[in-house]
């Protein structure tokens, strides 16, 4: 199922089975409950429960927002499944260093681009790279 959603630059088309497969995920990741994230963004269990199952036709941007901050989340993962790539590269260069921080930050992107439906575990493991400290080489 699909819906619109219309802004200064145009109209842009989302994919509402796979908002919810994404609120579905991140939820599971957070081990919440979906009365947890209704309240956390002020709205039913029910919306939350419909919004998982791709059964809202024509969500509010500011829903979504709601739904995407009660998720930790920026909006713009939750409606589309991107990650900032400035963002996720600047973190890690700074926790592994230049070129690591870009050979990683490639290699995250190219996942999440080729299987946009394990972005939660993709997140996850950025998450996890990010908080582990980093190993000594071990030489050869």
């Amino acid at each position: 199922m699909g819906a619109t959603i219309s802004h200064a630059m145009g109209v842009v088309e989302l994919d509402i089975g796979a908002i919810g497969r994404r609120v579905l995920g991140r939820r599971r990741d957070l081990g919440l409950e979906q009365e947890d994230i209704a309240e956390r963004a002020a709205m039913s269990r029910a919306y939350i429960s419909r919004l998982e199952n791709g059964n809202v036709s024509s969500p509010k941007v500011n829903d979504l927002a709601s739904v995407a901050a009660a998720l930790e989340w920026p909006l713009d993962c939750l409606l589309f499944g991107e990650v900032s790539a400035e963002g996720l590269e600047d973190a890690l260069t700074l926790r592994f260093g230049s070129s690591v921080g870009e050979q990683v930050t490639d290699i995250i992107l190219g996942l999440v681009v080729a299987r946009p439906d394990r972005i939660s575990t993709i997140t996850q493991v950025v998450r996890t790279l990010l908080n582990e400290e980093p190993r000594a080489a071990v030489a050869s």
